[in-house]
């Protein structure tokens, strides 16, 4: 390769380095088109019986998005689209507010007692299922079931104690709670398992980690020094 090509592919990269940092910083002309162009449609095709306004905020550099401020009513929700393309839907504000918050603390108690029940051969510690439901779309008594249906599917964090417990058992436990799962029929985006331990006057400390989502097939677990 001549010096002429080396140069021009040097210069090709730097260019392309900088316009990625700024990217990353201000964001770019045709990225907020496309992101408000991604807004708008967004708020039609999710509620088409509704009223919005689309206004157009600034690139924010924590997000890695441009912030939108949806209306309806006089009522302002904040909206993140981000993606180069600007075609993501980072956060409906929207959708946010409309969250049945108390259904959802009931239910996930619920789901959580369940899958403790499920899962009572091993030594479990705590469980925390989270789930989201919109306000009135279920009656006031509904109780969780694995027929019920939230926006998604739930996610659960399960914490085992570690005591005397070995690398291997702890695995099996793992391959374990997703078998049973799978028996179940539990609709689930993602399950996480940590075994910790408590010394005394210490915080419980983390030795065993892993997760995993109803397609994956093996099961990697990380082990940290007690």
């Amino acid at each position: 390769m001549n010096k002429k090509w080396f140069k021009i592919i040097a210069i090709s990269a730097i260019i392309t380095f900088g316009l990625g940092i700024y990217n990353a910083f201000f964001g770019n002309p045709f990225s907020k088109v496309l992101a408000t162009t991604t807004a708008t449609h967004y708020v039609e095709a999710t509620y088409p019986n509704e009223a919005i306004t689309i206004t157009a905020q600034a690139h924010d550099i924590t997000t890695g998005g441009y912030n939108f401020t949806a209306t309806i009513d006089g009522q302002a929700y904040p909206m993140v689209i981000g993606g180069f393309w600007g075609n993501k839907i980072k956060r409906d504000g929207i959708y946010e507010a409309r969250l049945d918050e108390p259904m959802m603390t009931k239910l996930g108690a619920e789901a959580s007692q369940q899958i403790g029940d499920w899962l009572s051969a091993m030594p479990v510690k705590h469980i925390e299922t989270y789930l989201e439901v919109t306000k009135g779309e279920h009656e006031p008594h509904t109780t969780w079931s694995v027929d019920f249906e939230p926006n998604h599917p739930l996610v659960a964090f399960i914490t085992l104690d570690a005591s005397a417990m070995t690398l291997e058992q702890y695995t099996q436990f793992a391959e374990d709670a997703k078998a049973e799962m799978a028996k179940q029929k539990l609709s689930y985006e993602y399950i996480s398992l940590t075994a910790e331990v408590n010394k005394k006057g210490e915080e419980p400390h983390v030795v065993y980690a892993t997760g995993f989502s109803p397609i994956d097939e093996k099961i990697k677990v990380k082990k940290f020094e007690s």
